[in-house]
């Protein structure tokens, strides 16, 4: 697969699998935005109140999910390349 010249949105970037993936999708010639994210507000599952479950769970989740569609709606509104759109 040819990908010069491609834009790749990465979240997580930073670290383990998404900066290799940067890493990888740089070497092939691709264009790299980056939307990093993420929290981890969490301590012993008795002591750890509900809302920092939620806030994990807000920023985690749903952050990539408002991410991903704002992304994919500002790229195009052909279906073809739309298909062609993942969040890993």
């Amino acid at each position: 697969m040819n990908i010069d010249n491609t834009i790749a949105l990465v979240t997580g970037a930073n670290r383990g699998i998404g900066a290799a993936l940067v890493e990888a999708l740089l070497e092939q010639g691709a264009s790299i935005l980056f939307n990093n994210a993420g929290v981890l507000d969490v301590g012993s599952v008795l002591d750890t109140p509900s809302t920092a479950f939620d806030r994990n769970f807000d920023v985690n989740v749903f952050g990539l999910l408002h991410t991903s569609r704002a992304f994919a709606s500002a790229l195009t509104n052909d279906k073809a390349l739309e298909r062609q759109f993942a969040a890993m």
